[in-house]
């Protein structure tokens, strides 16, 4: 991969590869800003926070806090040690430009808790899914249920989209309604 290290990398149109994914001190990987595979200019942030290095003859200071910043779209990356802070960590592929901004908020949303909850990511995505059928009919029959709605917009969606949404409506429903343990097969 080296030959799309720097600035001016290709969009990559496959998901990142395991060893494409952000980590500390990596040369390049996937940015979590931009979604690109991109080259990553290290530094180390001055942050009151850090360890004392023993050197010989003198003491040495080391931040525990590092910036990667990438090569493509300038915006930062922040590291403690080696844990990424800040962007949240997300799952889930970049928004898509012409995605209406309520949607993309539940979204964004989806994509950063199923980072830590994969139960409460599968009911935001849900929720996104109602909403943007909510926008996309608006014309469907108030109290609605998803599943009714779903097949109302199927005829004007590919069939792989129509059924990624009924994935996502099922899936949702299932992380919302938990059965009670001794009922779980």
């Amino acid at each position: 991969m080296t030959s799309m290290l720097g600035a001016g990398s290709a969009d990559s149109p496959e998901p990142p590869a395991e060893d494409d994914l952000p980590a500390l001190d990596k040369e390049a990987f996937v940015c979590p800003r931009c979604g690109v595979y991109a080259h990553q200019h290290w530094q180390i942030l001055g942050v009151g926070e850090g360890e004392v290095v023993e050197v010989p003859g003198r003491h040495s200071y080391r931040s525990m806090w590092k910036e990667a910043r990438c090569s493509r779209c300038s915006k930062p990356s922040v590291w403690r040690r080696d844990q990424m802070i800040y962007p949240l960590a997300r799952l889930g592929a970049q928004p898509h430009a012409d995605m209406p901004d309520e949607v993309r908020r539940l979204y964004d949303e989806a994509s950063t808790v199923a980072a830590v909850s994969r139960r409460a990511g599968a009911a935001l995505a849900r929720a996104m899914v109602e909403r943007l059928i909510k926008v996309l009919d608006p014309r469907a029959p108030k109290g609605a249920k998803l599943d009714t709605r779903i097949d109302r917009i199927r005829g004007r969606v590919s069939t792989p989209l129509g059924e990624m949404l009924e994935v996502v409506r099922y899936l949702g429903n299932k992380m919302l309604h938990v059965e009670e343990p001794d009922k779980l097969g």
